[in-house]
């Protein structure tokens, strides 16, 4: 049996006072618009982090057969948890216009791979 391999990663996003005014002052957002926010529009409101933790074994059956596991964990981690929004849709938006509450979102995936190599 090989070894699991094991990654993990992390990314984080901050902004200025600066930046944040000009967000907030516009409100504008990808697909459609997002305003007005409950509370105040401070800098760290916009800041945002994403990481992953993920692990890959393989068991080596025989010299052409192998069976493998990946799992993988993300998370999405929003500043502004807890806050109320509006949002606009854009035309043609796949999401309706309406009131959201901004969350943190996380998701796992696992993966059964069998492979075989047929080699002439």
């Amino acid at each position: 049996m090989r070894q699991p391999d094991r990654q993990a990663s992390y990314f984080k996003v901050t902004h200025s006072a600066t930046a944040t005014t000009l967000i907030c002052g516009t409100g504008s957002g990808g697909a459609g618009v997002l305003g007005p926010f409950s509370g105040t529009c401070d800098p760290g409101m916009w800041d945002w982090a994403f990481w992953t933790v993920g692990s890959r074994s393989q068991w080596n059956v025989t010299k052409d057969f192998y069976v493998g596991f990946d799992v993988i964990y993300q998370r999405l981690q929003t500043a502004a948890v807890g806050r109320t929004v509006t949002y606009t849709a854009a035309t043609g938006a796949a999401q309706p216009t309406g009131t959201r509450i901004l969350e943190n979102q996380e998701a796992m995936v696992g993966r059964i791979r069998v492979h075989r190599d047929i080699v002439p």
